[in-house]
């Protein structure tokens, strides 16, 4: 089974059609105060692939993608798998200055640990 975030649903369509997989959908809205709301269409599989990049709006995005994990094995899927085909904040992957965030680093932390 694979997912499509709303940053990537035409890619995921087109890779679940060369797979000859099931695509399912999120359906995402925005609360007044901008909090996200999501709910993933579909009866879950064991084993779920997200396809969702984290670029622009990165923090949206990414949240929406940490999100769908967390639902995901939340609704019993044993085994997720991210495909990010743009990871935001993946610029920062070293420190170049004393005191610099590694942000790359700290994505693939959040990803891997949701």
């Amino acid at each position: 089974m694979i997912i499509g975030g709303s940053a990537s649903q035409d890619l995921a369509a087109h890779v679940a059609r060369e797979l000859g997989e099931e695509v399912s959908y999120v359906e995402t809205k925005k609360f007044p105060d901008g909090e996200r709301y999501l709910r993933i269409n579909g009866d879950i599989e064991d084993e779920v692939t997200v396809i969702q990049s984290t670029g622009y709006p990165q923090d949206e995005n990414l949240m929406e993608l940490l999100f769908i994990i967390s639902t995901l094995k939340d609704l019993g899927a044993k085994k997720v798998r991210a495909v990010v085909p743009y990871m935001g904040y993946a610029r920062q992957e070293k420190r170049f200055n004393p005191g610099e965030s590694i942000s790359a680093k700290t994505i693939c932390n959040l990803i891997q640990a949701a």
